[in-house]
Formats: structure tokens, C-alpha cells, sequence
């Protein structure tokens, strides 16, 4: 069963994976050569240090805690010996595996905005710790959600703070058409 919940979660991280290779490309021209020496090579293709800690982080976030980098290696192999196994089969032009990775892709591109608008008022990682342990404080007899898996919406709630005004203009351009939602209530019996 764990196998099992493990290769879908792959499915998630396929797509980080490839969009974090152009963004690992770019921060290795700023942080140096050392990012980019590689952890391990498949088939030709080399995964940086920099892509194996962001794998990591990932991986952090869907288990509470990142584990031994070595089973994090041995998983991130298997990854990317699925997604090659998958695009043979071409299992990308399938009309449901597109949907998700539709959702994967907004979802990563949503982060990155997220993180770039962070980065430009200056909302540090520290500032959202110190948010996400306030808000863990105030209400001492709740379970804490993990960090890593509240980091993105405190985030976001930080920028929002700084950016109402922005969000209320790229809103305004937006093409939005709402319907109802009563579809959820029938579904519920």
C-alpha cells in the first residue's frame, strides 16, 4: 500500500521535476558550479544538487519530513524511470492525465508567482516562520498542520497583506465566469 500511495504522489512530482530542471539551470549560473555537480545520471541525463534538494523539499511536504537522502535518491531514480516509461507509452495525451497535469502545472507556476512576489516585498522565509509559529501559538489546543505543509499558504497569506491592491488588478484582467456550485450538495447524499 505504501508502494502504492508513493508512485501516485510521483505523478505530482514529475512535473516539479521538470519545471524545477529550467529553474535548477538558472540557479546554478547564480550560485555556482557546485549546484550543478550532478547526484546521480539516468540514462544520460544528469539530476544537479540543487534539483535533488528540491526534490527533497518536496518529498518533506508529501511525508512530514524528508527521510534518508538515500531512499530519497533510490525514489527520485524511480521517478524519473516511471515518467520515461510513461511518455514511451505516451501516456501524456491521454484526456485525463492532461487535466492533472494542467492542475500540476498551475499549481508549480502558481508557487513560483507566489515566491516571486514574496522575493520582491522582501517577505523573507524567516518572516513566514515566525507568521506560521504565531499562528501555531495563538491556538495552543489545535494539531498543528506540519511547516512544509503550510508554508505556501502562509505565503501566501503574507503577500496578500502587501499585495491586495495588485491582486485586485490582475483579478480584474482576469476572464472569470462563475457558476454555481449547488452540483456539490447533490453529491453529497
Amino acid at each position: 500500500m505504501h508502494r502504492i500511495v508513493f508512485y501516485r504522489s510521483l505523478t505530482a512530482a514529475a512535473l516539479l521535476l521538470s519545471v524545477c530542471g529550467q529553474a535548477s539551470a538558472d540557479a546554478t549560473a547564480a550560485t555556482g558550479a557546485q549546484s550543478a555537480e550532478p547526484v546521480v545520471v539516468i540514462d544520460g541525463k544528469a539530476v544537479s544538487r540543487d534539483e535533488f534538494r528540491k526534490f527533497m523539499a518536496w518529498r518533506a511536504t508529501q511525508r512530514g519530513g524528508a527521510g534518508k537522502p538515500e531512499q530519497a535518491l533510490d525514489d527520485l531514480i524511480d521517478l524519473r524511470i516511471l515518467s520515461r516509461e510513461a511518455e514511451r507509452r505516451k501516456l501524456g495525451e491521454r484526456d485525463d492525465v492532461k487535466r492533472q497535469l494542467d492542475l500540476a502545472r498551475a499549481n508549480v507556476l502558481a508557487t513560483a508567482l507566489l515566491e516571486d512576489m514574496r522575493s520582491a516585498y522582501g517577505i523573507t522565509e524567516k518572516d513566514v516562520r515566525r507568521e506560521y509559529d504565531q499562528q501555531v501559538k495563538s491556538d495552543p489546543g489545535a494539531e498543528p498542520v506540519p511547516y512544509p505543509l503550510a508554508r505556501r499558504q502562509i505565503s501566501q497569506m503574507l503577500v496578500s497583506r502587501h499585495l491586495k491592491e495588485q491582486m485586485g488588478k490582475l483579478r480584474s484582467k482576469a476572464n472569470v465566469k462563475r457558476f454555481s456550485l449547488i452540483f456539490l450538495e447533490e453529491n453529497e447524499d
